[in-house]
């Protein structure tokens, strides 16, 4: 091959790389059609929604507005809808829809909310669908299903993918324990802050986009969680570790919680309620550990503890069951825990297990909160992998004095890395309801989609390199390469 014939073929491939970016052009993002100027919606769960079409064109030529309204399980809705003039345009008009919801509901909770829309206008049919999932609007909410129990949550809070990671687990290792499977439920853990009502002063509910007013009645929100069977898990703020602590909390008083004889002391139901718990006891670890500190730890934990005493309490009773695991395993903590169910005495059953007496045991566990074992076994759970050696990262703690009375939100002072959380084969896996993204050509909530019916792009993959770029460079070496052909080859004087 001559050189001039090398040339040839390298700028055949550069115009092909060129021509094919502009082959692999992305989908085009789909519009509405002319006719559809905007179209709204604003959904005031629990309260009503509005659903709103404008038009490019008068009232007298829409001849026909049909709103279906369609969700799995529900009979559905059909409206026959009339035109108005568009104030801000003559020329213009706009079709309303707006829904206050009944004091018996009807529509299911978390589930899509689907609104078809059927138009003639000027005699040309079109069609639009929007969905809509019927949920708090104030947060975008996910949910899963494990073994007959459904949790919702937000998502900030608690993401479908942890749901997905913890929950079965934590069904298994409770039924084992209880000899049950946990009862069956529907459960929702909902920030403090959307459980406030929205209501203003003058008890008239406001859109965020739209001006729709409608009014607005004290408790709706939790008379609706309840009507359709959710017990509600109310937490301080959206956290993972608050919502995962309040699910397994609520869990296990079904289950292990409900099947322990009431003989049996309350710290070692709270502290194994929380060693069932999926999350880190990084917290309760710092609040033992200031308190040992300043050497005001709680002498006893049978007695009940006063509400300023409450976080050093429940911090304390953690760490005596994790000392437990500590002396007689993991395994053997789950059958002692088994065991009681029988009506066994929980001091027997320890002393049994590990040789030791259940009276020695606080100060047996302050001993051992100082030590690198003990520093380690708050970083672990239940579900961590045997072979897990988390490492510690230690950071200044602030001791408190001793009238401090701890709060358990405090900034945990203790990183163990990594913090392992066992994913076991899972059959079968759960359900998982994402909530859809906006389209970016319609003005709507958050899990609110528009896509116009028949509405449609062409198809190819989209290029790694974008084809402005590679137009750029393209145009740039075509010079190169004109600039070097022509002094290869011009004649010589």
């Amino acid at each position: 091959m001559t050189r001039l014939t090398r040339w040839g073929v390298l700028l055949g491939v550069l115009l092909a790389l060129m021509t094919g970016a502009h082959a692999q052009d992305p989908t085009p993002t789909p519009t509405l059609p002319p006719v559809v100027v905007a179209l709204e919606a604003d959904l005031l769960m629990p309260h009503g929604a509005l659903a709103r079409l404008t038009l490019d064109a008068p009232p007298a030529e829409v001849e026909s507005v049909v709103l279906s309204l369609s969700q799995t399980g529900w009979v559905g809705q059909t409206l026959v809808l009339q035109p108005i003039a568009d104030p801000a345009s003559p020329r213009r008009s706009q079709v309303e829809w707006v829904w206050q919801a009944p004091d018996q509901p009807s529509l299911r909770l978390f589930e899509p909310l689907t609104l078809t829309w059927a138009l003639i206008v000027d005699g040309q049919p079109t069609t639009l669908t929007q969905t809509v999932d019927y949920a708090d609007f104030r947060a975008a909410w996910g949910t899963a299903s494990e073994l007959g129990v459904s949790v919702a949550a937000p998502q900030d809070a608690l993401r479908p993918s942890a749901l997905e990671r913890t929950l079965r687990p934590l069904l298994g290792q409770l039924a084992q324990v209880a000899g049950q499977a946990v009862p069956s439920g529907a459960l929702v853990v909902v920030p403090r802050p959307l459980m406030a009502e929205a209501c203003p002063l003058d008890q008239a509910f406001l859109g965020e986009r739209t001006a729709l007013r409608l009014p607005c009645t004290f408790g709706r929100l939790e008379a609706l969680y309840a009507a359709q069977g959710y017990t509600v898990l109310t937490v301080e703020r959206a956290s993972a570790t608050l919502a995962q602590t309040a699910l397994t909390a609520a869990l296990f008083d079904r289950s292990v919680g409900a099947s322990l004889p009431s003989a049996v002391p309350a710290w070692f139901r709270h502290g194994l309620m929380r060693f069932f718990d999926p999350t880190p006891k990084l917290n309760e670890y710092n609040f033992a550990l200031n308190a040992a500190r300043t050497a005001s730890l709680l002498p006893d934990l049978n007695a009940p503890p006063s509400d300023d005493q409450r976080a050093l309490w429940e911090a304390q009773a953690v760490g005596w069951v994790l000392y437990m695991a500590d002396q007689i395993g993991y395994d053997g903590v789950l059958g002692l825990a088994a065991d009681l169910r029988a009506g066994q005495a929980l001091g027997a059953l320890y002393t049994a297990r590990s040789g030791a007496d259940l009276a020695g045991l606080g100060g047996a566990w302050a001993a051992w909160l100082m030590t690198d074992a003990g520093r380690l076994a708050y970083g672990l759970t239940l579900y961590s992998p045997a072979t897990a050696t988390p490492t510690i990262t230690r950071t200044p703690t602030a001791v408190p004095s001793p009238t401090h009375t701890p709060t358990p939100t405090l900034t945990p002072s203790l990183t163990p890395t990594p913090t392992a959380t066992a994913t076991p084969t899972r059959t079968p896996s759960p359900t998982l309801t994402p909530s859809p993204s906006p389209s970016p050509t319609v003005t709507l909530l958050p899990r609110i989609s528009g896509t116009p019916v028949g509405v449609s792009g062409g198809a190819g993959g989209a290029s790694l390199i974008p084809p402005e770029l590679l137009v750029v460079l393209g145009l740039g070496l075509v010079g190169v390469l004109s600039v070097l052909l022509v002094r290869r080859f011009r004649p010589t004087r």
